[in-house]
């Protein structure tokens, strides 16, 4: 999977059902997202409906690969067909009056549609019986509001691995031995987006400055520590209103003993 794991279901009797409770009736902003690699789309399978396809909103994949995203069977249908066997990340989202579908964190196609999303008791559902899913999916997500352009590029971002990555722009290799900081980079005054707190169904976040120090990759970091034990961080930056997505791959220090 994309973070931790993913769920493997097999095209046939496996689905998820996450129930009907009334906060699942969502009428106004919206944005469902997943990471997924299909075996094939030839069943038009379901990535999550609520209730049936006419009545609430809903998201699956037609047979040619394409994504399509329905509000009260209002439908928007994206210009770009996945290929069986490759990963994806998917999102829809209705902000205000315009509707989008995004393909790895870029918008694809978009429409106005400002009609209120209706209700239904039927069932979330991901993989329904009639319209099953074959493949592996990863980090479904359902949000009660509709994420701008740049929450689901940053979003996107944080899926990729073995780069250190700022919006579409590129920079070295994750194991480099260097030394800079994010506001050298990418100029201005940059905030981070700090987690301090969460439960079993949330974070919660505030936006702090961030520290003029440098991030030091690979290399030794003082008396007291040596570097050691790749793994990855990443963090959510403003600049100006923009948001990036900063990942890189570093090794952990550890304190002498």
């Amino acid at each position: 999977g994309v973070v931790d794991g993913s769920l493997v279901l097999d095209g046939l009797n496996d689905y998820l059902d996450f129930g009907n409770d009334v906060s699942l009736d969502i009428t106004d902003g919206i944005t469902i997202e997943a990471w997924l690699t299909a075996v094939d789309y030839s069943g038009t399978p379901d990535i999550l409906t609520k209730g049936n396809y006419d009545v609430s909103y809903s998201m699956w994949i037609r047979a040619d690969g394409t994504v399509r995203f329905a509000l009260n069977d209002d439908r928007l249908t994206s210009n770009t067909s996945l290929v069986a066997g490759t990963l994806y990340h998917i999102a829809a989202t209705r902000s205000g009056s315009t509707r989008k579908i995004f393909v790895n964190g870029t918008e694809d196609i978009s429409d106005s549609y400002s009609t209120a999303i209706g209700t239904t008791t039927g069932l979330l559902t991901f993989s329904t019986g009639g319209y099953p899913f074959e493949g592996q999916v990863d980090e479904l997500r359902l949000s009660a509001n509709g994420r701008s352009d740049a929450w689901v590029k940053a979003t996107y971002e944080s899926g990729v691995d073995d780069l250190v990555d700022f919006g579409c722009v590129e920079t070295r290799e994750s194991q480099d031995s260097i030394n800079y900081t994010i506001p050298r980079l990418l100029g201005g005054s940059p905030r981070v987006l700090v987690i301090t707190g969460q439960n079993s169904t949330q974070y919660w976040a505030e936006w702090a400055a961030y520290p003029q120090i440098p991030l030091e990759i690979g290399v030794d970091i003082g008396t007291e520590y040596v570097v050691s034990d790749v793994y990855s961080v990443s963090y959510i930056v403003e600049v100006e209103g923009t948001l990036y997505r900063f990942k890189m791959m570093f090794r952990r220090p550890h304190r002498y003993e």
